[in-house]
Formats: C-alpha cells, structure tokens, sequence
C-alpha cells in the first residue's frame, strides 16, 4: 500500500459503515475515554466509521481511505467473523492438507498464524507434528488456544514480535495471516515484517478482494473498512517485490465468496521463481477487462452511484406515499447497502433474515429490526427491496413489487457500459 504522504483520489462516498460486520456475539468495547470512533461505544455493532473509497493517483491501487480510530482498528485484530477458518473445522484441516502436500512442510520451520484464535487452524498442523506458533490479540482465544496446547503468543504482530521470533529462532516455513488487511496500518509493513520471519522459499498466504469482482460487476458492497486495499494481482505483484517476496498462486477462497487466496514466497538464493499457471490465466483476465484503467474504475464509480441513487430514490418515493418497506437480507453485503442508502427504521419497518433470527436485534449499522421468514406472514408490506438474493417470497407475500438490487445492477451494466471496450462510454 502506497504511503500516507501519496496523494489519492477521492472515488465514492459509502456513508458510514460497522467497522466489523458480521460480529454480533461481543460485549460492548470502549476506548481509553469511553468513547469510539463515533462517540459511546455500544458494542461491536453500534461502532461506524466513513467508508470511502479512493486511488492512489501514483500506482492506481483502490483503497479505503484510512478513517479508523486505534479502537476500532483493534476490533477489526480481533473479531473472528472476518476470519477465514474460524468454525469451519473441515475446511481447515483440508487447507492443512493440501498446505503440508504442496509445500513440502516436513517440520524444518514453523507455521506461524496471524490472528490464530483458539487454535481452530494450527490443532491440523500440531496433528501432523510439525511445530506452530499462533499470535493473537484477543486474551480470551489466547486462553483457550492455550488450553488446548496450541503455543498461543498473546500480542499484535509488529516489530516487537518479528524480532523476538528471529531471536528465538523460530523461522517460519509458512505464514499465514488470518487477520483482515484493515487491522495492518500500512500493508507494506505486514509484508516488510513476514519477510523477516520466513526462512528463504517460505510461503505467506493471505486473502484479498477480487477487484474483478468488485469493479467488474460493480459490486461495491464488498468494499469493507477490513479490506484496506483492493489491488489487481500486478499491483500486489509489485507491493510484494520490493521486500524480497513473488506472488506464485492465486485462487479462489473456498469460504468466502468474492475473495481470492493469494500465496507469496520468499525468495531463495539460487531458485527461480515458478509461478502456477493461474497467475497468468488472472493477468490475462485483468488486462483484458483493463481493470486498472481510470476510464474503467470512473466508469465502476458512475454505475455504483447511479445504483445507490436509484436505491435511495425508490425508498424516498415510499416514503412519500407512506408504503410500507421491507428489506429482504441481513448478509454482509446487505449491511454495506443499508449503510450506502442510508437507511432507517423511517425508511424501512424491518429487515428480513432468510435463515431466521441470528442473534441480532437491528439489522447491523441501523435501527431496522430483523426478522425472521415465519414472522412475516401476517406483515404483508408495499414492496420489497431484496438486497440478497430472494428465490421464492415468504408466504403472504405474494404478488407484493420485490425490487432485487442483483436486477438493478445488470441493467446499470446494459446501459452505460459498452462489451467490447469494457470502457465507459
């Protein structure tokens, strides 16, 4: 990531946003004057910050402009929705296998988890004997990693515990960072320090958000105060190179959709570097939809603004005629919505959880509450806006107007871009 001293350019304005979505299960944190980012604190899903979108006018990296407090960049460390293994056991142990077989682990160095909680990830690799080490920040999951003889340092990783690795000689075969970018103040200086850790040939694996995605199919509720950046993998290319590291691999995210695993190595004396063929297949990709061009990222920011005002104009015209509006979705990108719409128990009289109640009395970032699909039958409103996806309606809802933001997407595309350039008009 660019310096804070780089100018940027100021893209799109999402509102205020939860600086963590998704994490409903905490008590309330407060900062050292009893107050967050936004005033009193009232827990993890009370806290909101501006999110907004920019490019670095030097290298032409998206990013989200740097708005947060040392608390809430505390809570992003710390909470376990935004973390790619936490509760997903078969899928750990599968990435542990794969991982082992790939990468020849065979115990010479140790695997190293940023953000390694209660041990959920490293208990694979300690099962195959081969020597691991978890940071983690938050004391309670350093506890029970503890408990569980996973060796759990308790700290944020930073100079301080990078030199105290090397000293220990604790040199690591695999890094793996399971703490969102948005924790890291600069993303330059997470990759400065895993160079140091990694023995030569080591491996360092995070997740990023798919710019393809995002500015492709313009789906700007993916953009999170927990991505700090959302590079093209030639732009990552070139964050990494300076610190002695090569991207060599890229592919999906088995549990997260939307985001790409990305594996870097160290580089070691005498080797060359071999990347997979999907590192080619993925720069072809890019360059073909010329995702780094300003004349495609001004084209994504028009088609987003134009769906947000479109959004917002649908629920003001209800408010007009006092309908009444219910809002299908409580996903991640549901809340990014909200939050980009501004909306408001004034605007909309309750959202929707497809799966049923999630432990949430408001939908996140807003005063709507939430609801399930059993108890709307007898609440049968004036239309619906389905900011995820909505199959079939709930019973009792037949023949109300459902407005799908998936819909009005496609159309934004059909009208403003042109297929063969991939270039606003």
């Amino acid at each position: 990531m660019c310096s804070t001293t780089t100018p940027i350019e100021h893209l799109l304005d999402l509102g205020r946003a939860p600086v963590v979505v998704g994490e409903t299960s905490r008590g309330p944190r407060e900062t050292s004057d009893g107050s967050g980012p936004e005033g009193p604190a009232d827990g993890v899903q009370g806290m909101t910050a501006p999110l907004r979108l920019a490019r670095c006018r030097a290298c032409g990296v998206l990013q989200v402009e740097d708005a947060l407090h040392d608390a809430a960049r505390e809570m992003i460390a710390t909470a376990t929705s935004q973390r790619p293994f936490a509760g997903r056991p078969d899928g750990a142990r599968r990435f542990c296998e794969e991982a082992i077989d790939r990468w020849r682990l065979r115990g010479d160095g140790h695997i190293i988890e940023l953000g390694s909680g209660t041990g959920s990830l490293l208990r694979f690799f300690c099962a195959w004997q081969l020597p691991v080490l978890g940071i983690e920040a938050d004391p309670r999951l350093t506890r029970y990693a503890r408990m569980r003889r996973i060796p759990t340092w308790r700290a944020v990783f930073d100079g301080t515990v990078a030199d105290r690795i090397v000293r220990a000689g604790m040199h690591a075969d695999l890094v793996i960072v399971s703490i969102p970018a948005g924790a890291f103040g600069h993303l330059g200086r997470l990759f400065d320090l895993v160079a140091t850790v990694l023995r030569p040939g080591g491996v360092l694996t995070l997740e990023v958000p798919d710019v393809l995605r995002v500015v492709g199919r313009t789906r700007f509720d993916a953009v999170r105060h927990t991505d700090r950046v959302i590079p093209s993998l030639r732009q990552l290319q070139d964050m990494v190179l300076d610190h002695g590291l090569d991207v060599v691999d890229i592919e999906r995210a088995e549990m997260a959709d939307g985001r790409l695993r990305v594996w870097i190595r160290s580089r070691q004396e005498g080797a060359s570097i071999v990347g997979h063929p999907r590192v080619r297949t993925r720069l072809r990709a890019e360059t073909a939809n010329t995702v780094e061009h300003p004349a495609t990222v001004a084209g994504f920011v028009r088609r987003a603004d134009l769906v947000r005002r479109q959004i917002r104009g649908l629920l003001d015209s209800a408010r007009r005629k006092r309908q009444t509006v219910a809002v299908w979705g409580t996903s991640r990108e549901a809340v990014t919505l909200a939050s980009v719409a501004r909306m408001d128990r004034g605007v909309a009289a309750y959202a929707v959880d497809p799966a049923g109640m999630r432990g949430c009395a408001v939908l996140q970032g807003t005063d709507i509450p939430i609801l399930g699909p059993a108890d709307v039958a007898d609440r049968r409103p004036d239309l619906v806006l389905a900011l995820d996806d909505l199959p079939v309606p709930p019973k009792g809802w037949e023949g109300v107007p459902i407005y799908a933001v998936t819909d009005l997407v496609d159309v934004v595309h059909r009208l403003t871009d042109d297929p063969g350039l991939h270039l606003v008009r």
